[in-house]
C-alpha cells in the first residue's frame, strides 16, 4: 500500500515533467514557426512627419538593422498632417499583423488627444508599444536678429512687444507647442503661436526673419545655429543636455517649463506579442550598434533603448502629465 503511494507520486510528478517539458517542446517549435512565417513581406514603418525630422532620421536609422535581423525589406512612409496625427491614425487602424509599423513621436499621441477636437484614436487602446529608440531636448531659439540672448531677455522683449512676438511651431498639440504656452502662462506674457507642418519648416521661417522665436529640436536649430542664423537660447528639459552642456535650461529661469521629446517605435493593437518582441529585439541590438549611438548623438539624441513596457508606462504617465499642463494653460482643442 505504501510502495503503491509512493509510486503514484513519482508518476504524477513525471507526469508534470512530461508535461512541462512537452509545453516547452510546443513552445520552442511554435516560435521558430512563427519567426519563419514573420516577417514574410516587406515592413512598413509610417512616419507622420516630413523627411528631415528627428523622427524620420531614427526611421532610416533602424531601417537597414531592422531588414538584417528580421531578413525582409523595411519601407519608410512620410505621411505629415494635423501635427503628427494624421500619419499616427493611418498606422494605428492598419491590420495588426506587425506589416505597418508607427514611428511615434510622444506629442503627437500625449499632447494631441488634449489639443484637436476630434482626435481619431486611443493611445491607450489602439497602440502596442515596440519601444522608445530615443529622446532629444527641444530648444527655444530666436532670429539672429532679435535683440535676446536669454530666457530673461526674451521674457521682457516679449512683454515690450505685446501681441507681435510669434512663435513657431511643428504642429498644433505637438511637445513645441505646448512648452510655448507653458512659457507664457507661467511668465505672465503673451505670444502667439505659428503652426507648421514640421519643424522644417517652422526652422525655414525662423531663419528667413517671417517669425522671431521658435521651438524645435536642437538637430533641427543647430546647424542654423552654427550658422549664425539663429540663437539658441535654452532647452526644455529638467537638467541641462551633457551633449550641450553650455546652453541653459528654461527651468533654470522660469520653473516648471519641462517637456520632453522622444521617438519610438509602435504597433496597432492586437499585434501577436511574439512579433512585438521579435521587433524590440532587432530595435535594441540596432541601438547598441555604435554608428547608430553616434548618428543619434549627432542628432543630440540620447538612446533609450527601452522595453515595450517601459513605454507603455511613459504614455500613461505623460498623459496624466500633459493633461494637466493643457488645463493650466488653457490652450482650447481646435
Amino acid at each position: 500500500m505504501h510502495m503503491h503511494k509512493s509510486n503514484g507520486l513519482r508518476a504524477g510528478a513525471s507526469m508534470k515533467v512530461l508535461a512541462a517539458v512537452a509545453a516547452l517542446t510546443i513552445a520552442s517549435f511554435s516560435l521558430p514557426a512563427l519567426a519563419q512565417t514573420y516577417p514574410a513581406k516587406p515592413i512598413t514603418i509610417i512616419v507622420p512627419f516630413p523627411a528631415g525630422a528627428l523622427a524620420d532620421t531614427a526611421a532610416r536609422l533602424l531601417q537597414e538593422p531592422i531588414r538584417e535581423a528580421l531578413g525582409q525589406p523595411v519601407v519608410i512612409e512620410n505621411r505629415a498632417g494635423a501635427g503628427g496625427t494624421t500619419g499616427s491614425a493611418q498606422a494605428l487602424r492598419a491590420e495588426p499583423d506587425g506589416y505597418t509599423l508607427l514611428l511615434v513621436v510622444n506629442g503627437v499621441i500625449t499632447v494631441n488627444p488634449f489639443l484637436q477636437k476630434s482626435f481619431p484614436f486611443d493611445p491607450q487602446k489602439n497602440l502596442a508599444s515596440i519601444g522608445i529608440i530615443a529622446e532629444t531636448p527641444l530648444a527655444l531659439a530666436v532670429n539672429k536678429d532679435i535683440p535676446v540672448k536669454s530666457v530673461t531677455e526674451f521674457i521682457a522683449y516679449a512683454k515690450a512687444n505685446p501681441g507681435k512676438v510669434t512663435y513657431g511651431t511643428p504642429g498644433m498639440g505637438s511637445t513645441h507647442h505646448l512648452a510655448g504656452e507653458l512659457l507664457k502662462q507661467k511668465s505672465g506674457f503673451d505670444m502667439l503661436a505659428a503652426h507648421y507642418r514640421g519643424g522644417g519648416p517652422a526652422a525655414t521661417d525662423l531663419v528667413a526673419g517671417h517669425i522671431p522665436a521658435a521651438f524645435g529640436t536642437l538637430v533641427t536649430l543647430n546647424s542654423f545655429a552654427q550658422a549664425d542664423s539663429v540663437r539658441i537660447i535654452a532647452i526644455t528639459e529638467s537638467k541641462r543636455n551633457p551633449l550641450v552642456p553650455n546652453i541653459p535650461t528654461i527651468a533654470e529661469t522660469v520653473p516648471g517649463v519641462v517637456l520632453d521629446t522622444w521617438v519610438g517605435l509602435a504597433a496597432p493593437a492586437g499585434t501577436p506579442q511574439p512579433v512585438i518582441d521579435a521587433l524590440n529585439k532587432a530595435v535594441v541590438a540596432a541601438l547598441k550598434q555604435k554608428p547608430i549611438v553616434d548618428k543619434l548623438s549627432a542628432q543630440f539624441a540620447t538612446v533609450v533603448a527601452s522595453t515595450p513596457q517601459e513605454m507603455t508606462k511613459r504614455i500613461d504617465d505623460e498623459l496624466k502629465h500633459h493633461k494637466q499642463v493643457v488645463e493650466l494653460t488653457g490652450v482650447k482643442a481646435e
